[in-house]
């Protein structure tokens, strides 16, 4: 199994919670289809393809119905990469859970801090 794949359980309990959600639209989007939505309160609905986002282990609900999937071990890396307080290691780091390519990374610390943020969130 890839390791950027939810486990079957997890997807059938998240996929769940996306069709009982009321902004779902066409019946797979979060919000307008691709560009997403914003409530009255501010928050953005993502526009992605629920069908898809629910599977990957390290994607959200920007409702916070359902949350990231991380293991002991990644839990530990990211602990580990903050502690050293190197910027490179913390941002490859974000990079591996968001899934986004490592060699975008970047040493901008308001970048950094606010990958530091995000995997704070998760410990």
């Amino acid at each position: 199994m890839s390791k950027f794949i939810a486990p079957d359980k997890v997807y059938k309990e998240r996929i769940s919670t996306c069709k009982a959600c009321p902004h779902l639209q066409a019946g797979n989007f979060c919000g307008t289809p691709l560009r997403g939505s914003i409530l009255e309160d501010g928050t953005k609905l993502c526009g992605c393809a629920m069908s898809v986002k629910a599977r990957l282990h390290f994607a959200a609900c920007p409702l916070n119905k359902w949350e990231k999937v991380l293991g002991k071990r990644e839990l530990a890396e990211i602990e580990a990469a903050i502690d050293r307080k190197s910027a490179k290691e913390i941002w490859d780091m974000y990079a591996k859970f968001v899934g986004i390519h490592p060699n975008s990374g970047t040493n901008c610390p308001p970048c950094v801090k606010s990958a530091v943020e995000e995997l704070r969130s998760l410990l």
